[in-house]
Formats: C-alpha cells, sequence, structure tokens
C-alpha cells in the first residue's frame, strides 16, 4: 500500500473548514437582522436630518410575511406593539422628552425568532429649535430667489433698452399669440405680452410696452378689452375739432341781450 500524503492545497482547505466549524455558521436570526430596518415617515410636522417634530409612522422594511408582531422601542422601552399588518405604528414627538432619543424595533417572526433592527438615533425639536432651523433654510432661499428676480429683469431691462419702438398705426389690428395682451398703463395701447415677461402676482406680469417703451405692470386683458381698446385708438387718431371764438360782433350781441334782459327784471 501506497503512503496517502497532503498536498499543501488540501491543507488550506481543511483549515478552512475547521475554522468555519468552531466560528459557527452564521445563524438564521443575524441573517434576517440585516433584512429588516427601521423606517420613520412624516406625516405632518418638520424634519431635519435627524431633527424631527410633529406626527411620524413608524415602520419595518423587509420580509413582511414572516413577521408575527412588532414592538417599536424608544431609549430601551417599549412605545406599543403592532400585531398586525402592514406594522405600522403613528406616534408623536411632543408625547416624549425634547432631546435626543434611539429608536429601534424588535421584529417577532413566525417560526418563533425575535429580532431586534439596528439603532436609529433622532433629536425631538421643540417649537423654538424648529423656527430657528427654518429660519436659517427659509431666509437665505428667499432672498436667492430674490436676487435671481432682480438679476433677471435687469438684463431683459438692458437687453431691451436700445430696441426700437413698435411703429404701428392707431387702431390697426394685431397678434397677440398665446400669452395674450394688455394695455399700457401709460400710453393705453394695446400689445402682447411678450413670454420673458416677469410674473408678479395672480394674472400680473411686469413687461414692457412695445409702442412707447414703458416697463410697467400690467394685467392679461381679454379679447374683447383688447378690441375695445383697439378702437379707442382709433379715436386719438382723429384730430380734436377747433373751438371757433365768437366774433365782435356776436359778442356785442350778445352784451345787447343781456342787457335787455336785465332791464325787463
Amino acid at each position: 500500500m501506497g503512503i496517502f500524503t497532503f498536498k499543501p492545497r488540501w491543507l488550506v482547505l481543511m483549515g478552512l473548514f475547521l475554522a468555519l466549524g468552531l466560528a459557527g455558521w452564521p445563524s438564521t436570526a443575524q441573517a434576517q437582522q440585516t433584512d429588516y430596518r427601521l423606517n420613520l415617515s412624516r406625516d405632518f410636522g418638520y424634519s431635519s436630518g435627524s431633527q424631527i417634530r410633529g406626527n411620524f409612522t413608524a415602520s419595518i422594511s423587509g420580509a413582511q410575511d414572516n413577521i408575527q408582531s412588532v414592538t417599536y422601542l424608544i431609549d430601551g422601552q417599549s412605545m406599543a406593539e403592532v400585531t398586525s399588518a402592514p406594522f405600522k405604528l403613528k406616534f408623536v414627538t411632543t408625547d416624549y422628552p425634547l432631546g435626543w432619543h434611539d429608536m429601534s424595533a424588535q421584529i417577532h417572526t413566525k417560526d418563533g425568532q425575535t429580532v431586534t433592527t439596528a439603532t436609529r438615533r433622532y433629536e425631538f425639536a421643540s417649537a423654538d429649535q424648529e423656527s430657528a432651523t427654518m429660519r436659517t433654510i427659509v431666509f437665505p432661499l428667499l432672498g436667492g430667489v430674490l436676487l435671481i428676480v432682480v438679476i433677471a429683469l435687469g438684463a431683459q431691462m438692458l437687453a431691451m433698452r436700445k430696441k426700437s419702438k413698435l411703429d404701428l398705426p392707431l387702431g390697426a389690428p394685431r397678434q397677440y399669440g398665446i400669452s395674450g395682451g394688455a394695455a399700457c398703463p401709460r400710453c393705453h395701447r394695446p400689445f402682447a405680452l411678450h413670454w420673458w415677461a416677469l410674473n408678479a402676482g395672480i394674472g400680473s406680469k411686469i413687461d414692457r410696452c412695445d409702442f412707447c417703451g414703458h416697463w410697467g405692470m400690467v394685467r392679461r386683458t381679454s379679447r374683447e378689452e383688447l378690441a375695445r381698446a383697439e378702437a379707442a385708438e382709433i379715436l386719438m387718431a382723429q384730430p380734436e375739432k377747433p373751438i371757433q371764438a365768437e366774433s365782435e360782433e356776436q359778442k356785442l350781441k350778445e352784451m345787447l341781450d343781456e342787457s335787455r334782459y336785465t332791464g325787463k327784471s
């Protein structure tokens, strides 16, 4: 009989199997623990990163079919046990002390195991903290929007500054396009609103009149009102009738008539 010898690679494999046997294979509970995760969603209130305040819903992501019940924990203490799908829990942060809290959940599976999710840390904020954070977010945002509007308006005014005025006879029909038209507050002539006009509220825009070049706030006008404004331009085009001065003979006649009336009285 020949002598049985071990090759080096067989020694490596045997060592690997021995190490796994001593360490033990990952248990089912450990495998499941990585599959379940605690989630928070805001129903009404405020959230900024880990800072929250208001009404929230806690839920579990993972294999729902194997869940028997879920116990939600805050700082290691039970908040509530949910025994029916979808195993969600609604809560209000003001029901708990302000400050930092560790939140987790224990999942009780149908095969009799208990799996604890990873802990998530949240700060239950006060109304003052919420207001302070909102100011740091909203004020710079509004300032940025205002700056963009001012820059856009300035660029448009600069670009349109040297544009020649539209030479269109008074009362001539015109096309207003999809944007519609408006009457200029200075010259009262109707013009087509431009696509680059800035919004200044519901139905209002800041635009430039094509006829007099005036920038101002205008409102989109109906087709009927625009037609009346075009008709009014025709009256503007008609020269005014001169007022004839009274002759000397007419003035003398009026004076005699007035003196005769005075004498009778």
